[in-house]
């Protein structure tokens, strides 16, 4: 799809684009609710490129430059209650976008990044899990570039200590952080639900 203002409801599956978007491309606030990006590729956003997920599911996959699952740009960019799994990209493995993005109640697991950001770059969490992801430079869960005052909240993220024993170099801590297994009921590669 390219150009959208709203995708609902909507399955994309082994989608390429040469460009943006391996599932869509949107230039104007384009926001995907209630759908799943799976196994599309793109130069950026393998699922999603210039959008924001609500209640949406990206599994595996791939952009050779930024976001493997979502690359978003402006204030508007934004992740809610969504998951992000198994999906890779040079620079934010999960999801790539504008810095200082918010992210409520989503879940970034087992994305891979080949230089920073494994589960996400640009982000502010909030009540959101990164776990199990991997970057080959900065930033295993969340990258931030050189910017250390974005605030993390109520965010289990792995490696970070928690709230109690905070690891500055990856942001504020916002409050009510932990560092616990979230004991995935399967991994992603079996089918699981991640």
């Amino acid at each position: 799809i390219y150009i959208c203002e709203f995708v609902n409801s909507s399955f994309f599956l082994r989608n390429r684009a040469g460009g943006q978007g391996g599932g869509v491309f949107g230039l104007f606030m384009c926001s995907a609710k209630s759908s799943t990006f799976t196994h599309n590729s793109a130069t950026r956003g393998g699922g999603i490129s210039l959008g924001s997920a609500d209640s949406s599911s990206f599994f595996g996959n791939r952009a050779t430059e930024f976001g493997g699952g979502l690359y978003g740009e402006g204030s508007w960019s934004r992740s809610v209650n969504s998951l992000f799994v198994g999906n890779v990209a040079d620079s934010g493995g999960g999801a790539y976008l504008q810095p200082g993005a918010p992210f409520y109640n989503s879940t970034f697991a087992f994305n891979i990044s080949h230089a920073n950001g494994g589960g996400a770059v640009g982000a502010i969490p909030y009540n959101s899990i990164f776990w199990g992801n991997q970057a080959g430079a900065s930033g295993h869960q969340l990258w931030n570039g050189e910017d250390s005052f974005v605030p993390v909240t109520t965010t289990n993220l792995q490696n970070s200590g928690g709230s109690a024993n905070w690891d500055m170099t990856i942001g504020l801590d916002g409050g009510g952080n932990i560092n616990a297994d979230p004991m995935f009921a399967r991994l992603p590669d079996d089918g699981g639900d991640g």
